[in-house]
């Protein structure tokens, strides 16, 4: 099963991340709430310094993309073997 995650970043306290979370569910993505990431935060911040942006790229390296599954897995026992 794909695991989905989502940042969803609006500028001022006065707004909402409802439009965007909408917009990709339209796009037909489900999103687990646990997945979801919402931050409030001016667009001139860069990426690297929003608490809620790291927190994403944090989750994301616990689960590395990969094509094969089998290939994580054997690198996964390569590593512990040595």
């Amino acid at each position: 099963m794909p695991r989905t995650f989502a940042y969803l970043r609006v500028s001022t306290p006065g707004q909402t991340t409802d439009n965007q979370l909408t917009e990709i569910q339209a796009a037909g993505f489900t999103i687990e709430p646990r997945r979801l990431v919402t931050e409030t935060v001016s667009g001139s911040i860069a990426a690297s310094q929003r608490r809620g942006f790291a927190r994403l790229l944090d989750r994301l390296v616990q689960f590395p993309l990969t094509p094969d599954r089998n290939r994580r897995q054997r690198s996964s026992l390569r590593t512990r073997l040595g």
